[in-house]
C-alpha cells in the first residue's frame, strides 16, 4: 500500500509546526521592542464574514511617539460585545513603522499561529496513528 501521502503530510505538518513557532518568537520579539501606548475606538464597523455572519471591527485611535494621531483597523474582527466606539484599548506599534500598529488581544496576537499550529499537529499525529495501524496490520498479515 502507497503511504507517500503519510510521509506528506508529517513533512507538511511539521513545517507548519515551525512557522508557527517562528510566528510566536516573532511576536515575542516584537512586543519586547514595541512602544506600547493606549488608544480610543473611534468606530465599530459592521461587516459580514464569508458564511454571510456579522463581524464587527473597532477603528482604533493613537498618538504615536512624534504625536502623531494614527488610525488603524486590527487584522481580525470580534463580536458585538467586544468593542464600542469610546472604549480606551492597548496598542503597541515598531517606533519605525506606526503604520502597522497592532491591537493588543490575544486573537490579534496569536490566533493564526495558533490555528496553524493546531492544524499541523493534527496533520502530524493522524499521519503518524494512521502510520503506526498500517504497520500493525501489516506484521499481522507477515505473521
Amino acid at each position: 500500500m502507497k503511504t507517500w501521502w503519510l510521509k506528506a503530510l508529517i513533512i507538511l505538518g511539521s513545517i507548519g509546526i515551525l512557522i508557527s513557532i517562528g510566528c510566536y518568537v516573532h511576536t515575542q520579539l516584537f512586543l519586547l521592542g514595541a512602544v506600547h501606548t493606549e488608544g480610543k475606538v473611534v468606530a465599530v464597523d459592521l461587516q459580514f464574514d464569508g458564511s454571510g455572519d456579522p463581524t464587527y471591527v473597532p477603528t482604533v485611535q493613537f498618538q504615536d511617539a512624534l504625536g502623531v494621531t494614527r488610525t488603524f483597523q486590527p487584522f481580525t474582527s470580534y463580536d458585538a460585545s467586544e468593542y464600542e466606539t469610546n472604549d480606551i484599548v492597548k496598542v503597541a506599534y515598531d517606533l519605525s513603522y506606526p503604520e502597522k500598529a497592532v491591537l493588543l488581544s490575544w486573537g490579534e496576537l496569536y490566533l493564526i499561529p495558533f490555528l496553524l499550529a493546531m492544524v499541523s499537529v493534527m496533520c502530524v499525529g493522524f499521519s503518524l496513528l494512521f502510520s503506526f495501524f498500517l504497520k500493525q496490520e501489516s506484521s499481522r498479515k507477515n505473521h
